[in-house]
């Protein structure tokens, strides 16, 4: 295997600064679930906010490209999209306005099932289908047109 890191070890955004007796983590730099750090805090009767302040950042993010391109990356959708359409035109913006509304519907499907779910035991029942993976199947892809994924084929 070859790993291949920028800086002097690997870590890229879990990385880990050593300066001056201090050990400083350098990520993540973006928080996008707050709420699911909130409830970790809750089983140990603590609240999130209570030991971060969490700052939200307009943009969240810049974006630089080694031809000079910069695109600002944005929380708000009517935000990123207008960004998009600066950067890329009209047309992708639309294309992202769609993969948006489909990651969103994939989310609400999927959250509990899967993105908040602890998988250190294995499932419980098993035979036939999924139920959750038919819902899946029924979101299908960001354009509708998935085939085999509940899109149009």
């Amino acid at each position: 295997m070859t790993v291949v890191e920028r800086a002097a070890v690997p870590g890229g955004r879990a990385g880990l600064l050593e300066q001056g007796g201090y050990r400083i983590d350098t990520g993540p730099t973006v928080l996008t679930m707050p709420d699911i750090a909130d409830e970790a805090f809750a089983a140990v009767g603590e609240r999130l906010a209570d030991r971060v302040d969490l700052i939200p950042l307009h943009p969240a993010y810049r974006t630089r490209f080694a031809d000079g391109g910069v695109l600002d990356v944005h929380t708000g959708a009517q935000a990123m999209e207008a960004e998009i359409a600066r950067f890329a035109g009209a047309r992708d913006a639309l294309g992202y306005r769609r993969l948006r509304s489909w990651l969103q519907r994939l989310y609400r499907v999927q959250m509990r099932r899967f993105i908040d779910t602890n998988f250190d035991s294995p499932p419980v029942g098993g035979g036939g289908g999924d139920p959750d993976g038919l819902v899946v199947q029924g979101v299908g892809g960001p354009g509708g047109d998935c085939p085999g994924a509940g899109g149009r084929a």
